[in-house]
């Protein structure tokens, strides 16, 4: 297909020169590649092969864990809203998203906390309990340990490289 070979070559400026190539401009490109397929005459065969990569049961999987990481739940009872044995559930899960949900389910908790910490200005015992931590004292040990300073210092620390870039 003629419109396809002129994409490639289109490719080759970006394989040469990687540096003028950045996520948002990958994903455009990539974006970019599925609609001249879909237009092709391997429309069907572009189809089955994107229709094969999501399993619907992955999918739901995902989209309940996602949806429930920000609720005051255990893995058992994530487990059990997945309808999964526990055990079940947790190999499922390390294959999904590559890690173990207790840790998996702490990180985003705290990467969540860490970007309301650095944006807002309510308390922090306020956004450790909005994380779903029931004390704010653990809360604060598992912040630092985690990032490397309290979360009163990650906040001075993002407050001010916050206010050094709007300047």
């Amino acid at each position: 297909n003629e419109l396809i070979e002129k994409y490639v070559n289109n490719l080759v400026i970006y394989l040469d020169n990687p540096s003028l190539i950045d996520d948002e401009l990958a994903v455009l490109k990539f974006k970019e590649l599925i609609l001249i397929l879909m237009k092709s005459q391997y429309c069907d065969s572009v189809q089955t092969f994107f229709g094969g990569l999501f399993d619907s049961q992955e999918v739901e999987f995902q989209t309940i864990v996602e949806n429930n990481i920000f609720n005051d739940i255990n893995v058992e009872e994530l487990a059990f809203i997945c309808n999964m044995s526990l055990s079940s559930f947790k190999r499922a899960f390390k294959r999904c998203f590559n890690e173990t949900p207790a840790r998996y389910i702490k990180q985003e908790r705290l990467k969540r906390a860490a970007q309301l910490i650095a944006s807002t200005s309510e308390r922090i015992s306020h956004i450790a309990y909005d994380c779903c931590f029931k004390d704010p004292t653990t809360f604060s040990a598992v912040f630092s340990s985690y990032f490397g300073v309290s979360p009163t210092v990650y906040r001075n620390q993002n407050r001010k490289h916050l206010s050094e870039t709007s300047n």
